[in-house]
């Protein structure tokens, strides 16, 4: 009988464990996610630079992806293809993580956004910067 209750006891703290771990998943996606995004705007930036052509990274609620522009404006019909490569640069934000700040970033052709001004992007809680003047994300 005592051997029955130990063996319970373990295994209520071992699923009380588990519990922890699996309620903290949510951070864990911010972090992957805005990794993901800020590696996905540092490649859109490169882009930009060595083919001499703006480039825009589209951010929707759901999905953020990498496209060529069209004249003055974002072309979804022209997407960024993944470093290495030939599908589309997609990236799918995962659920449980909210996405804030502008509707797309686009660099120019000596890999500034336009227009000259700081992009603060939100994942979550967590911030970062593509600065106005480099492009470079921080």
């Amino acid at each position: 009988m005592i051997e029955l209750i130990v063996v319970i006891s373990l295994m209520g703290i071992m699923a009380s464990l588990a519990m922890m771990r699996s309620t903290d998943r949510v951070a864990l996606h911010e972090k992957g996610f805005r990794d993901q995004l800020a590696g996905m705007l540092r490649h859109a930036r490169k882009l930009a630079i060595s083919q001499q052509r703006d480039v825009c990274v589209l951010l929707a609620p759901t999905v953020a992806s990498g496209v060529y522009t069209s004249g003055a404006g974002c072309n979804p019909a022209a997407p960024m293809a993944e470093p290495g490569s030939s599908t589309p640069f997609v990236v799918a934000v995962p659920i449980g993580v909210a996405l804030g700040g502008p509707a797309f970033v686009r660099f120019n052709n000596i890999g500034q956004p336009v227009p000259n001004a700081d992009q603060v992007i939100s994942v979550g809680t967590q911030v970062f910067t593509v600065s106005r003047e480099t492009g470079i994300v921080f």
